[in-house]
């Protein structure tokens, strides 16, 4: 018995010539565009007072105010993109946070994880990264 393949191989053939080209440069496109994303989210997220639970009624007597995450207003002004080629990153800079003292990746740690009182307040979010990513995909043909 003879296997008979069918559909358009020739199409599909083209198609997998074709996809190096399709590729190139779009990934990091995408990368780009997701990390943009990322970052703009993380800062609406704190300016937009979504960050949660409130400060406690200590720092509220400090601060003066309940905003939490945001005392000086350089740590949600530092969010961003760094770095270049594949060491790109949606975050914070090298550096120190002038106000503490303390390294960003400490602080991002801190305020993401939380420690001893200081509760988790998580300001990146990768869902809404992850769908631009599909449907730069789907756009370029490539379907995931």
């Amino acid at each position: 018995m003879a296997v008979q393949f069918l559909g358009d191989w020739q199409r599909m053939f083209r198609w997998l010539d074709e996809l190096p080209d399709r590729l190139d440069g779009l990934l990091e496109d995408i990368r780009d565009e997701a990390l943009e994303h990322l970052a703009e989210r993380a800062k609406a997220r704190i300016l937009g007072k979504a960050v949660r639970p409130p400060n406690a009624p200590s720092t509220v007597r400090r601060k003066g105010f309940n905003w939490p995450l945001v005392e000086t207003g350089e740590y949600v002004n530092m969010i961003g993109v760094y770095g270049s080629g594949e060491d790109k990153w949606a975050g914070l800079p090298d550096g120190v946070h002038a106000p503490s003292g303390l390294s960003y990746s400490v602080l991002w740690r801190i305020h993401t994880f939380g420690v001893g009182r200081i509760p988790p307040r998580s300001h990146f979010t990768t869902s809404d990264a992850l769908a631009i990513v599909r449907r730069r995909l789907r756009a370029a043909g490539l379907v995931v």
